[in-house]
């Protein structure tokens, strides 16, 4: 819940003028604007993403002797290379503050272009596509809520003047969390790069 986080960081700056309005409007461009978007990708491209035969191509990715095995590997060493930094960055993040609306909006519309690349929200879209245009109002809007729950609880808060305790609970939340997050996501990325280099050594051998 990086988002919901910065807009709770946002709150407890001082520094910042009318910080209840700029964080419902954060909330509001990066929810709503995931919905649009979203509906947006559906009208235009999401008819094509649903034709696409994942099935056949993930067959072939996956049956292609040496390319398969190389592409194995590069996935594998890109895991590595990210558990590693990782690894090394523990404990040393730094707390970034962002002190103006503006640049609220900025890191909002940043998180929307990012949804791009989820592949739930990729699929919501493809499923979207034949829906009724209400029907996809609906679907999409929902997706971004309860994908940004931690921030639309936070929106929520705001908008009632209750978000002091909240947003203090939520940094504290994190706080606690974050270390434990910072050492499963690593050990994971480990553990599926070197389940990936032991079928490679499998397929090698039974085929030589």
């Amino acid at each position: 819940c990086p988002d919901a986080l910065i807009a709770a960081v946002f709150l407890a700056n001082p520094a910042v003028r009318k910080p209840r309005a700029s964080v419902l409007t954060f909330g509001a461009v990066l929810i709503g604007g995931t919905a649009v978007w979203g509906l947006v990708l559906s009208k235009v491209v999401g008819e094509r993403i649903r034709d696409i035969p994942w099935h056949e191509i993930l067959h072939v990715l996956l049956h292609s002797g040496l390319w398969t095995v190389a592409l194995k590997l590069a996935v594998a060493a890109g895991l590595l290379v990210y558990a590693v930094i990782s690894f090394r960055k523990r404990g040393r993040e730094k707390e970034e503050k962002t002190r103006t609306a503006a640049g609220l909006i900025a890191v909002a519309l940043g998180f929307v272009a990012l949804v791009t690349s989820d592949v739930p929200f990729v699929a919501t879209v493809a499923l979207s596509s034949h829906q009724p245009f209400a029907v996809q109002v609906v679907g999409l809007s929902l997706w971004a809520i309860i994908s940004q729950v931690p921030l639309f609880a936070l929106c929520v808060a705001v908008a009632l003047g209750q978000h002091g305790a909240f947003a203090r609970w939520l940094e504290k939340v994190w706080t606690r969390v974050r270390p434990v997050i910072g050492v499963l996501i690593p050990v994971a990325c480990t553990l599926a790069a070197l389940g990936l280099i032991v079928d490679v050594v499998v397929h090698l051998v039974l085929i030589s």
